[in-house]
């Protein structure tokens, strides 16, 4: 959930990136009714072998390159 900032009775307006990376990676494609390409699947990926995560990686870069954002470096972590 995301407040809203009223500041003099306007919204304050400040940067989104890392809001826009959190609705990307908590979504599918086809959840998106304008964009229906967004989304990068992490629910999917919970049971995923070595492989599926090179894929997972590529996968959120493309998402978040896609949005406008430069991704230097990323990295996941496999959980056991």
């Amino acid at each position: 959930v995301y407040d809203l900032a009223v500041r003099n009775g306007d919204l304050v307006v400040g940067p989104s990136s890392q809001q826009h990376a959190a609705l990307i990676f908590a979504t599918s494609p086809g959840e998106w009714r304008r964009t229906p390409g967004v989304g990068a699947r992490l629910a999917s990926s919970l049971k995923a072998t070595d492989a599926d995560y090179i894929l997972m990686e590529r996968r959120l870069r493309q998402q978040l390159e896609a949005d406008g954002m430069r991704v230097e470096r990323l990295s996941t972590t496999q959980v056991q």
